[in-house]
C-alpha cells in the first residue's frame, strides 16, 4: 500500500481508482525484490536478514513495520560500513554449514561475494571470516522466534536449508529467499531439492521473478492466508506488481 500512496502524492495513480484494491495489493510488500506478507509484522516482530548487503532491507523493514531486524553480513568491511540503530543490529557472520572459521570469496560487485563459490565475478580475492549456522546465531543472539527470514547468500542458501532440521524450518512463518542457480552458485538440482524439501513441509511457494531470484514461502496457517487468497496472490497480485514496476510506479 505504501508504493501505491506515495505513488498517488506523485500523480503517477489515478487518486478515484478503487480504494479496496489499492488495500489488496497492500497486503504483499517487498523491499529490493524481495516479497513478503506484512499483515503478520509489528513491533515486536523479528525479522532476520541473510545476506544485508548495504544494510537496506534490515533498515527499511524496521522503518516500515516497527520491526527488530539482524542484518547478517560476511563481508568484514562491507559490514564496518554499517550503523546499527535500536531497531537495526548488523554482525559480521556467514552463514555456513558449521561454527568456525570460513573463506570469503570477494568480488569487485559487493553484491556477488560468495562463500560457496570460487569463481565469483570480478573475484579480488578472500578472506576469512567468522562462520556460523544459523541455529548457532539465534542462539548466541537468544532468539526465540523469528516472524520473517529474508535469505539472499550467494549459493549458501544449500547449506543453510542443508543445516537446519525440518523442526528448525517450520517454526519460520515465511522466507523470501533470492536463489543463485542462475548466478551459476548453485545447480538447478540443488534449488528443487530446497523447493521440493519446502513443500513437502508444507510451505506455499510464489514466484515474483521471471527466474528464482525472488521467491516467498509461506506456512498458509502461520500466516492466515487461505487457498483463494493464495489464489489472488499468485495470479492477480504477482502480475499486477511486475506490471506497476516497470511502469516506474514502484523502485525496490
Amino acid at each position: 500500500m505504501i508504493y501505491y500512496q506515495k505513488a498517488i502524492e506523485r500523480g503517477k495513480v489515478v487518486p478515484t481508482m478503487p480504494r479496496r484494491f489499492l488495500e489488496h495489493l497492500g497486503r504483499v510488500d517487498s523491499i529490493e525484490n524481495h516479497t513478503f506478507l506484512p499483515h503478520t509484522l509489528s513491533p515486536g516482530s523479528i525479522v532476520v536478514d541473510l545476506g544485508a548487503n548495504t544494510g537496506f532491507f534490515a533498515r527499511e523493514i524496521a522503518a516500515r513495520y516497527g520491526v527488530r531486524s539482524y542484518g547478517i553480513e560476511a563481508n568484514p568491511s562491507l559490514c564496518a560500513s554499517l550503523e546499527n540503530t535500536s531497531l537495526t543490529t548488523y554482525h559480521n557472520i556467514a552463514i555456513a554449514g558449521i561454527d568456525g572459521p570460513i573463506e570469503l570469496n570477494l568480488s569487485e560487485d559487493h553484491t556477488s561475494s560468495s562463500v560457496v563459490a570460487r569463481d565469483v565475478p570480478n573475484r579480488k580475492g578472500s578472506v576469512v571470516v567468522p562462520g556460523m549456522t544459523f541455529q548457532s546465531f539465534l542462539l548466541a543472539g537468544k532468539i526465540d522466534a523469528v516472524d520473517l527470514l529474508k535469505v539472499d547468500i550467494e549459493g549458501a542458501e544449500v547449506v543453510l536449508f542443508e543445516s537446519l532440521p525440518d523442526a528448525a524450518i517450520l517454526a519460520l512463518p515465511q522466507i523470501t529467499i533470492e536463489f543463485h542457480d542462475d548466478h551459476g552458485f548453485i545447480t538447478r538440482r540443488q534449488f528443487t531439492d530446497i523447493h521440493r524439501r519446502l513443500t513437502v513441509l508444507g510451505f506455499t511457494g510464489i514466484q515474483f521473478a521471471s527466474n528464482n531470484t525472488n521467491w516467498l514461502f509461506y506456512q498458509s496457517q502461520r500466516v492466515k492466508v487461505g487457498t483463494l487468497q493464495t489464489g489472488y496472490i499468485r495470479h492477480l497480485v504477482r502480475n499486477v506488481r511486475g506490471a506497476t514496476r516497470r511502469l516506474g510506479f514502484r523502485s525496490k
